[in-house]
């Protein structure tokens, strides 16, 4: 991006959507298991980029080693056992790269949208610490 952030950029009022999930009660909670907040903030940056065009690039490469000492038992297509008589050592080296055109889509903040639970006592303990503060104040 190379044009400044207007005065709504700068303080996270942008994205109308995102502004109305924050004041949801207990909105942080549901972002706990499934990530809805980043969900809206990305379709909000989708949004911003709507219309653009650009390049994707994948990059992989792969490296493997592969050892077999000597009388190593092996079984081949045919079920047929035989020992190594020598020992085998064999690298592989895979690289593989591929650059396509990419206009951004709504879907895009989707493809990686999974179902997560908190997996560390502390983020539990918070969670549960938030939850009951915000249950006590719905009282009032």
């Amino acid at each position: 991006m190379t044009r400044k952030p207007t005065f709504s950029q700068r303080f996270g009022l942008d994205n109308p959507f995102l502004v109305a999930w924050e004041l949801v009660p207990l909105s942080f909670v549901a972002d706990y298991f499934l990530p809805i907040g980043r969900v809206i903030a990305g379709m909000g940056a989708v949004s911003a980029l709507y219309g653009a065009k650009g390049w994707s690039k994948t990059y992989m490469h792969n490296r493997a080693k592969v050892m077999m000492p000597k009388g190593t038992k092996v079984l081949n297509l045919w079920y047929v056992d035989y020992y190594l008589k020598d020992e085998l050592r064999h690298s592989y080296n895979i690289r593989k790269f591929n650059r396509a055109r990419y206009t951004p889509s709504f879907s895009d903040p989707l493809k990686n949208l999974r179902i997560t639970l908190p997996s560390s006592v502390m983020k539990l303990s918070t969670m549960g610490a938030l939850l009951h503060q915000r249950l006590l104040s719905l009282r009032k």
